[in-house]
């Protein structure tokens, strides 16, 4: 099928639909001039001009929501048809060719096809912020059958001006579905699926399927839009929104068009278009109009419209009364929204004027950064301090009647007194004084000083009137209104008519006819009335109430007695009556009597009537005085001069009709006691006072050491006494001291003589008894250690005394250790004392033994140097060892001793030794000692360096001296020419300085010596010697 026949059989279809009557929702308006209707699409902070409109003379209006469901309230409709047709249901089809050209801007987004019948809207806008943001919903009758064919309609609005990031926007299209460069067309948003006529997938440029998201089926019932837009589709709200540069001159371009042909109208709806705009408030840290020097600072509230993503700084100029640093600590020139959000608060710290230089009002206006001039202002009133006002002066009113209170000024409010205050923490109470109040109102704002007003609420008292009972009199007759009666300030009569004077109370009154008389009294402007009817017959009636010939009382008792019918009357015998001449005595007679009163007018008989007052006699009850009884305590009653008995209340009572019943009640109780004669009920009451026992307060259970005394301490009473009497100083005190040998309960018992009641208490004195045990008596030899005391308790602490040879002295449980230079046994105490963890504390001792040492000293002969402290002996040569004080000893080592287990052994060492000995005396104590022998050996063999041949003594002869066991081999002597002029193997044979018979001159003379040990070994020495002569 081609698009024509389409065309007609929908035509066909919606000629059908469109015989029934359409009642739009959506208001469209085509009454504005192109520069208004473009002025109306400018919203907040956005400047416009150049206004130029290319569209079909009736395509393009305004319009409002109305009830339409659109969701967007108003703004501009661009259609590529009749713009009126927008405003029906989509069941109208909306389909008119209006012969407007194409836009090439539009063809971009669409080729390789073409648009025709644009609407195009362009103007020039000056942005103040740097963000043009605009909501819009384009709708279409190509939807849904014509998605993914050629007939693509299409929307585009496209910038022209600075790029904020660097260049220009040329034609820049921001009409894109979001996250995408996709235009807003047929075939880009639509429901997901082709339509019936479509011929493809919807897979060309700037096509897809994928936005189903972004679109409503206007052709179904369900959409909010059904019955009030045209279009069979529509698009869900679209944001169009892009950055700019503030102040610079942007060229926005609006187009809608059909794509290949006229038909099947589109249109969008265009919201207004904003920049971002500041908005101003001002508040305070209480919430109220008005800050307040020094405690109730102000609030500046800057907000926008817009929520960015970068910072927007605001500027503003300060003026006003108020001056800074003065009033108010000195603000900045700006303030900076931060990313995110939408608005920023200004705290505007008010100062007490401690200079007195005045300041009421700061006024904060906003700079529009385009012309730098101030546009927007808001003021913030200063007060130096609270001013709480009454807004109406004292006032008054009647008893009964309210009067609504008000405040101002202030924040909180409270009013006193408050018994008779609706509310008395609003500003605004009901007030209902029963007398003349003056009300205080207290205001407070934060941490302000508070402060006060007042208003007199003056209470005029309602009268207190009374006519008097209605009256009747004879023709001819004059009466006295005589139980008339008003308290009031002025009082009168109405009507005044057969009246003496209507200004007298108990006026006189003379009526020709029954008439209603209408007492009134008043207190300024309170009011009070009664009537009374004073009624004019030609002979009396009688009435006398009770209406009863006898009636009973019992003795004691009084009745009232009413009579009327006659102006006067008289009341016969007087005995027992209140007042016989008046028509309403009170009866109170002591026998039986019968009354007669008489009705008397000046111009009728008179009239008699009777009645009897019978009276019981009651008995004379005696019953008990007031009681007191402690509480728990009970008390016999008494009552005589009847025979049955009934008391009330019956709880706490032993016996309800005794006439000795046994109370104990547990709060003071009123105790009744009723006797019944025929119709007469006799009571009488007895109080019983209950008095609380005294409340004893005594000391806590406590814990004392062993020893120790404590003051026990007791009140609540006037007299004190404790038992038992055992380890307690006093008894009869209030406060004793006891010091208890054994766990103690201790009971005071207190009286409080006033009401002599008594109460006890009790207290435990506990004992805490602290364990210690040192141990065993130790014996140690000097050096050794041993153990002492036990294991410590948990919660213990221990000191060990005195400190000397303790490893820890605070632990139960210790080492020692002990010296002993001397030659006898020395024994010490040592004392442990133990604390409990309720600080109490015990002694233990034991005795520590430290026997005398088993080695004194080691000794040995020949002495040490006296320098260097060491025995120095040749080897071979022997030396005497000996353990001063010891008696068994053990030499190590062993070595060249005579007896290695004597005290006094003989060592012949053949190398230097350290010799140790051990040595235990009779206590079983070991000592050890070490002795160094050093041995020399001298070199092997020894040669002087010179003799003296010829001279004679020691000297005239050279020989070679052999130290320890050595064997000579020779002994060679050389002169300066290498001959020997001397040799032996004997080592008691020297040279006597002669060589062939002849003494050598003197000289310097080589010797060579060789010789062996013990072990066969030789050795070899060489050296000089100086012959002298």
């Amino acid at each position: 099928m081609n698009k024509k026949s389409s065309i007609l059989l929908f035509l066909v279809f919606m000629f059908v639909l469109i015989n029934k009557p359409v009642k739009s929702q959506l208001v469209i308006d085509q009454t504005l001039t192109d520069v208004q209707l473009a002025q109306s699409l400018v919203g907040s902070g956005v400047t416009i001009s150049n206004v130029n409109i290319t569209c079909g003379g009736n395509s393009y209006g305004r319009f409002e929501e109305g009830t339409s469901n659109l969701g967007i309230s108003e703004g501009v409709l661009l259609t590529t048809g009749i713009v009126t047709d927008v405003a029906n249901p989509s069941s109208f089809f909306m389909s008119t060719t209006v012969g407007t050209p194409g836009d090439p801007t539009l063809n971009q987004l669409v080729a390789p096809q073409t648009t025709n019948d644009a609407c195009v809207m362009e103007f020039n806008v000056i942005p103040q912020g740097d963000t043009l943001r605009f909501r819009y919903r384009f709708g279409s009758e190509e939807y849904p059958d014509y998605v993914c064919s050629e007939f693509n309609d299409v929307f585009g609005f496209f910038i022209t001006g600075p790029d904020p990031a660097g260049g220009n926007y040329n034609q820049e299209n921001i009409a894109i579905i979001p996250g995408t460069n996709l235009p807003v067309a047929i075939n880009s948003i639509n429901s997901g699926v082709p339509g019936i006529f479509g011929t493809g997938g919807c897979t060309g440029p700037g096509e897809s399927l994928a936005y189903s998201s972004l679109f409503v089926n206007n052709e179904l019932a369900g959409s909010p839009t059904f019955s009030s837009i045209v279009f069979d589709g529509i698009t869900t709200i679209l944001t169009a929104e892009i950055e700019v540069v503030p102040c610079q001159t942007y060229t926005l371009k609006l187009a809608v068009a059909d794509v290949f042909d006229g038909a099947f109208n589109s249109g969008v709806f265009i919201e207004e278009i904003s920049s971002p705009e500041i908005f101003l408030d001002v508040t305070t840290e209480a919430g109220i109009p008005f800050a307040v020097a020094g405690c109730n600072n102000g609030i500046i509230e800057f907000s926008t419209n817009f929520t960015s993503s970068d910072p927007i700084t605001i500027f503003f100029d300060q003026s006003g009364t108020a001056l800074p640093g003065i009033n108010y600590n000195p603000l900045p020139d700006s303030v900076v929204i931060q990313p995110g959000d939408t608005s920023v608060s200004l705290l505007v710290e008010v100062l007490v004027d401690s200079l007195n230089l005045g300041g009421d009002s700061l006024t904060l206006s906003l700079i529009n950064p385009c012309t730098g001039q101030a546009f927007q202002s808001i003021t913030l009133f200063i007060q130096d301090n609270i001013d709480v006002q009454v807004p109406f002066a004292d006032t008054t009113v009647c008893a009964g009647e309210t009067v609504q209170l008000d405040a101002s000024g202030a924040f909180l409010y409270n009013w006193t007194p408050e018994a008779t205050l609706s509310d008395p923490n609003i500003k605004n109470p009901i007030a209902n004084p029963l007398d003349s109040t003056l009300y205080t109102v207290v205001g407070r704002i934060g941490l302000c000083p508070p402060d006060t007003a007042e208003i007199m609420v003056n209470v005029i008292p309602i009268p207190q009137v009374s006519a008097g009972p209605d009256q009747i009199i004879c023709t001819n007759d004059t009466l006295i209104l005589t139980q008339a009666f008003s308290d009031a300030d002025t009082s009168y009569w109405s009507p005044s008519t057969f009246m003496t004077d209507p200004t007298v109370v108990n006026a006189e009154v003379f009526p020709t006819s029954t008439i209603q008389y209408i007492l009134t009294g008043e207190n300024d402007f309170c009011v009070a009335s009664d009537t009374v009817e004073v009624s004019v017959a030609t002979e009396l009636s009688l009435t006398l109430l009770p209406d009863a010939d006898t009636v009973t009382i019992c003795e004691g008792e009084f009745i009232q007695l009413s009579a009327s019918g006659a102006p006067n009357f008289t009341w016969e015998p007087a005995t027992g009556l209140s007042d016989a001449n008046i028509s309403n005595p009170v009866a109170f007679p002591t026998t039986t009597t019968t009354y007669v009163v008489t009705g008397t007018s000046n111009n009728c008989p008179p009239v008699s009537d009777t009645i009897t007052i019978e009276v019981i006699p009651v008995p004379e009850l005696i019953v008990s005085d007031e009681q007191d009884i402690c509480i728990g305590d009970s008390v016999q009653l008494f009552v005589s001069g009847a025979t049955d008995y009934s008391w009330t209340p019956n709880s706490f009572i032993d016996d309800t009709t005794s006439a000795n019943p046994t109370v104990f009640p547990e709060t003071n109780t009123q105790y009744v006691v009723t006797v019944v004669e025929g119709i007469c009920v006799i009571t009488d009451t007895v109080l019983v006072n209950v008095n609380p026992l005294p409340t004893v307060n005594v000391s806590n259970d406590t814990l004392i050491c062993l020893g120790d005394t404590i003051q026990l301490t007791a009140s609540g009473g006037n007299d004190y006494s404790w038992s038992p009497d055992v380890n307690i100083v006093d008894t009869e005190t209030q406060n004793p001291l006891v010091f208890p040998d054994v766990e103690t309960t201790y009971t005071v018992t207190v009286i409080n003589t006033a009401t002599t009641c008594v109460n006890s208490a009790e207290v435990t004195v506990d004992l805490s008894i602290p364990e210690v045990d040192a141990g065993t008596d130790v014996f140690v030899c000097p050096g050794e250690t041993a153990s002492i005391g036990t294991q410590g308790l948990p919660g213990y602490t221990y000191v060990w005394s005195p400190e000397e040879g303790i490893d820890n002295p605070n632990v139960g449980n210790t080492i020692i250790s002990l010296e002993n230079n001397t030659e006898d046994d020395i024994s010490s105490f040592y004392y442990l004392t133990a604390t409990s963890p309720e600080g109490c504390s015990i002694t233990d001792s034991i005795e520590a033994t430290v026997f005398t040492p088993a080695l004194t000293a080691t000794t040995v002969d020949p002495q040490p140097d006296s320098e260097t402290g060491i025995t120095t002996i040749f080897q071979g040569e022997t030396v005497q060892l000996e353990a001063i004080d010891a008696s068994d000893c053990v030499w190590s080592p062993d070595m060249w001793l005579d007896n290695a287990n004597s005290c006094s052994p003989i060592a012949t060492p053949d190398s230097s030794t350290w010799y140790y000995v051990t040595a235990t005396n009779m206590n079983g104590c070991t000592g050890t000692d070490s002795v160094f022998i050093e041995v020399e050996f001298l070199s092997d063999i020894f040669v002087p360096n010179a003799f003296a041949p010829g001279r004679g003594g020691e000297n005239a002869t050279i020989n070679v001296f052999l130290i320890g066991r050595y064997n000579l081999k020779y002994f060679r002597i050389f002169n300066r020419w290498g001959e020997l002029v001397f040799e032996t193997n004997d080592d008691q044979m020297g040279w006597n300085g002669t060589f062939k018979g002849s003494l050598q001159p003197n000289g310097t003379y080589v010797y060579f010596v060789r010789y062996e040990d013990d072990e066969m070994v030789e050795r070899d020495k060489t050296g000089t010697i100086h012959l002298l002569k």
